[in-house]
């Protein structure tokens, strides 16, 4: 969990030493309020000015800035700027007395606990008591405020500021350790740059109030123009940082925010010797729901199992979503194995209840559903985040094929887990450095239009001939890219490919387009998009000669944390193909939304269309659903003329299949293009 988060959970009882610390300060700040602050306050003498920045305060609370960092949290609160001046101005007294109200009013309006409140007010008057003893060293003025500010005080008074961040600092940092058991150093250096400038710049602004507040009261809110334009921009900013890394369905991180707070786990642990753990789970007979009761229901299920977990795990603990029903859960500071499994279980008790959720008509469905869970350990079972999650992977399914609940990663319960994991090590060394030395190959698969009967595309598939182990079969090693991440690399590399022979066919006369089967995993940051947009001008190929297909399960799993790319593919040119079409949606409505302009009617349908009069019905329907929403339709797996000739009568764009030629080499296809074969039913009988 973040900083933020991890304040916004309330410790057990047992937890002494946070408790004990608590008690501490806020015993520290009451005598500060008892014998210096409250005796110096003197409300009769104090100004219009003071009453202005007062209201500042408040505002400041209630409204703070919300930046990439903090969006989940507490943001940077404006009142850092109005309080500080306060204490500048009209000393600590005046100063403690505005923050007080100032964190009541905004916890109480966040409904927060009581104790949060208390621990806040305390820590920020001890702050701020820091920082007024500063100028009290400095100029001796018994009321603690400067009066008249000018060029000379400014180096005190950053002093001043820079005492009050550090002991604040220091204050949530130790408060952060004994609630998470863990050393303070992490804790007060985490964002430590972020925090300082953030909370610099917001203290820089005080001598400007204390300016303005010396000529009128009047000049106090012009102070906040500057301040509000800071605020709409560090939202914004905030707003898109957040939707890319997290999770749209959920609110949890993504891979891509897993990722990143694993490597600071890892880095971490590389100086200090501490160990982490990663938890992959997987929910057990989810695609049952999501076939059964739609996609709808299925994301309730979703939401659901996302709360249990987080409820599961400790509050320092990271659960992220990485698609579909699949997520992971980073824990950064594990003793051995057996706190691991202590964790896991706790997933599985919370994750054993029933899911009661609300089905597709709106009325209560109750599921009872199970989780598998794989647990690899670092460093002793990897020592980066893509080796965890690999043989997280592999202990994963040990436990789905067990029926355990949870495994702990061990090459000896699975006996192809080393094979896999060279397999991984293989391919990703052969997509770096030289793909075809290591047998690696696109071969293409002609796609006819059912008009005019001639090859207008082709879909580009990826082989591999290993120079040791042969044949390797595509669902082998794109299976395993898929579950290691690198999907993206092989994705790349295949498209880069295919584009740079449609250079080879267009100089040569021969247009066509190319269609490739890309995971949505290779789509879940901006990072394909812009890699596409460089590889198609570096081959000068137009963006519509480029259709991805994405496969419908796939995408409907993770449809809010694609959907940006695939807007940006839809500006870009790229067209977007649903693959397997119908294999899980009820209706056509979630398919508005979605910038994609084709769909793709998998070979489940086609190779049952010849013989089942059910199957040939539910073909029909599709055909007429996609066409009614403006999408071209393509039959894939057509073995046979009466395939063939159905799906020309009903309607569909395009077919493809072993009727129409097999996947083949480049070379091979290109002589066979040579000879313009045209594909044409005449009379009842093919013709070609």
């Amino acid at each position: 969990m973040t900083r933020a988060e991890i304040r916004n959970t309330t410790p057990s009882r047992r937890e002494w030493r946070f408790w004990l610390f608590v008690l501490a300060v806020t015993t520290g700040a009451v005598v500060v309020l008892g014998i210096h602050a409250l005796p110096d306050v003197a409300w009769g003498g104090l100004p219009a000015s003071f009453w202005m920045v007062a209201g500042l305060v408040l505002v400041g609370e209630l409204r703070p800035i919300l930046t990439a960092r903090s969006l989940n949290g507490d943001g940077v609160v404006l009142s850092t700027t109005f309080v500080f001046a306060t204490l500048l101005q009209w000393g600590l007294g005046p100063a403690v007395l505005l923050q007080v109200a100032g964190v009541v009013v905004a916890d109480v309006v966040r409904r927060r606990a009581a104790w949060r409140t208390v621990f806040n007010c305390a820590q920020y008057t001890l702050a701020w008591s820091a920082a007024h003893l500063v100028l009290d060293l400095a100029y001796g003025h018994g009321d603690g405020n400067l009066h008249r500010l000018d060029g000379g005080h400014l180096p005190v008074v950053a002093l001043a500021a820079a005492t009050y961040f550090v002991v604040n600092n220091l204050l949530v940092s130790i408060a952060l350790a004994a609630k998470t058991h863990s050393a303070v150093r992490g804790h007060l250096f985490e964002d430590f740059g972020h925090e300082a400038l953030t909370t610099g710049a917001l203290l820089a602004f005080a001598p400007l109030v204390v300016l303005a507040a010396d000529h009128s009261w009047a000049l106090v809110p012009l102070i906040l123009v500057p301040l509000a334009a800071v605020y709409q921009n560090a939202r914004a900013g905030a707003v898109h940082q957040h939707r890319a890394l997290h999770d749209t369905l959920t609110g949890l991180p993504n891979r891509e925010l897993l990722f990143r707070r694993a490597a600071d786990v890892i880095a971490s642990h590389a100086t200090t010797g501490g160990g982490a753990a990663l938890l992959l789970l997987d929910l057990d007979r989810f695609k049952e729901v999501n076939d059964t009761l739609g996609h709808h229901t299925g994301d309730r299920v979703l939401e659901e199992l996302a709360r249990r977990v987080a409820v599961a795990v400790r509050p320092a603990d990271t659960v992220a979503r990485l698609g579909g029903d699949e997520f992971a859960v980073l824990l950064p500071d594990i003793g051995d194995e057996g706190a691991a499994v202590a964790v896991a279980r706790r997933i599985v008790d919370a994750l054993d209840h029933r899911f009661a959720v609300a089905g597709p008509g709106g009325e209560q469905v109750v599921l009872d559903l199970g989780a598998s869970i794989g647990i690899a350990c670092h460093p002793d079972h990897a020592a980066d985040f893509e080796g965890l999650l690999q043989r997280a992977d592999v202990a994963m399914y040990v436990a789905k094929a067990g029926g355990a609940g949870w495994s702990v990663y061990s090459t000896e319960l699975d006996r192809n887990s080393r094979a896999r994991l060279t397999l991984v090590g293989e391919l990703r060394a052969a997509l770096r450095d030289g793909p075809a030395a290591a047998g690696l190959a696109v071969h293409y698969e002609p796609q006819v239009d059912l008009i005019s009967g001639e090859v207008v595309r082709v879909e580009v598939l990826a082989r591999w001939w290993h120079p040791l182990r042969g044949d390797v079969p595509t669902a082998e090693f794109v299976g395993a890219a898929e579950r290691s991440g690198v999907i993206r690399q092989l994705a790349g590399w295949k498209v880069d490919t295919a584009l740079a022979q449609l250079r080879v066919w267009s100089d040569a006369g021969i247009d066509l387009k190319v269609s490739a089967n890309v995971s949505v995993r290779a789509l879940l940051t901006r990072e394909f998009t812009d890699y596409l947009a460089e590889r198609l001008a570096f081959h000068g190929v137009p963006a519509s000669r480029l259709q991805l297909e994405i496969t419908e399960s796939q995408l409907v799993a993770d449809a809010d944390g694609v959907l940006p790319t695939l807007r940006a593919l839809e500006q870009l040119g790229v067209g977007v193909s649903l693959k397997d079409f119908g294999a899980g949606y009820a209706t056509v409505s979630p398919l508005r939304p979605l910038p994609i302009s084709e769909v793709k009617i998998g070979r489940y349908y086609t190779g049952q269309v010849a013989h089942d009069p059910g199957v040939r019905q539910v073909v029909r329907t599709l055909v007429g659903l996609a066409h009614s929403i403006g999408h071209r339709v393509v039959a894939e797996g057509v073995d046979s003329v009466d395939v063939w000739r159905f799906l020309s009568e009903i309607g569909c764009d395009e077919v493809q299949g072993a009727l129409f030629g097999d996947a083949v080499p480049v070379d091979e296809l290109t002589a066979w293009l040579a000879a313009r074969p045209r594909f044409l039913l005449r009379d009842g009988a093919a013709n070609v």
